[in-house]
């Protein structure tokens, strides 16, 4: 019998919508969190429009918010935001749709553009395979 991979996306597939908003909530509260993006509206706005590539507007956002940051503080956000708020913006059908995935034995591999400070605990806390080249849990895009 030949292997089983299946394969999931994560913002808008096995959520609801992008889930960075709800992580920059999360890590700083409503109120900074607007604070913070209305300095960025015109890249925001400029991605909104298509003017401005995505990977631009979240790069100079991230910037704002985690400029002077050390790695493990953001990643003890992003692990907090796994274990506490995540859950809520993922579709039931997909968590069950993984659940029977593994249940069968099959490979689960999570591809996303979303921050791994948060995607590699949850991914790791659902139960998908490790990447044996990278050692990580999920397959990122560049």
């Amino acid at each position: 019998m030949k292997p089983v991979v299946a394969v999931f996306d994560f913002d808008g597939t096995l959520t609801y919508r992008d889930t960075l908003l709800p992580f920059l909530i999360h890590a700083y509260g409503p109120y900074s969190t607007s604070c913070k993006l209305t300095v960025e509206l015109p890249f925001v706005f400029g991605f909104a429009l298509g003017i401005i590539p995505r990977q631009q507007a979240k790069e100079r956002v991230l910037k704002r918010f985690f400029k002077g940051k050390q790695l493990h503080e953001i990643e003890a956000l992003g692990h907090s935001f796994a274990e506490n708020s995540l859950d809520k913006h993922l579709r039931p059908e997909g968590r069950q749709r993984i659940a029977w995935h593994l249940s069968q034995g099959h490979r689960c591999i999570l591809v996303s553009a979303s921050l791994d400070v948060y995607l590699k605990p949850w991914a790791e806390k659902m139960g998908f395979h490790k990447d044996r080249k990278n050692n990580g849990v999920y397959c990122p895009f560049p």
